[in-house]
């Protein structure tokens, strides 16, 4: 089979040095969710901001990392730092992310109080998931 590019399990093979990095990445994600799950905010920041600086190391750009670190700057009533990254890989989102950053924009304007920005994110939310799933 030939390697196909734009597969990242390709280039994962094609560069085995990437592999710990992406792993070391993810694990810091996944630790920052189970901090934040436990409502642990300052591991689950420390752990969020570490995967979100691998993932921009690797020139990653992946959404998941800056929409974890959202939601514990959220959690930490950081609002201003959890609607830039929100916004950080909008551009590089899938739909089905989309759906969760536009919650995440939501959740940001609830807790302004500006419930008619609130309202526009989750409807934009509600009408990704409704067109896709």
């Amino acid at each position: 089979r030939k390697m196909d590019e734009e597969n990242p399990d390709d280039l994962l093979l094609m560069y085995p040095q990437l592999t710990m990095h992406l792993r070391l990445m993810n694990s810091d994600i996944n630790i920052a969710e189970a901090y934040l799950a436990g409502n642990r905010l300052d591991s689950a920041l420390f752990f969020a901001k570490r995967g979100f600086a691998k993932d921009r190391e690797l020139r990653q750009d992946w959404t998941y990392p800056a929409l974890v670190l959202g939601n514990v700057y959220l959690k930490r009533n950081q609002v201003d730092s959890a609607l830039y990254c929100y916004r950080a890989t909008f551009k590089q989102t899938s739909q089905n992310d989309r759906i969760d950053i536009n919650n995440g924009i939501a959740d940001v304007y609830r807790k302004q109080n500006q419930p008619d920005s609130c309202r526009y994110y989750a409807k934009l939310a509600l009408d990704t998931a409704q067109m896709i799933h």
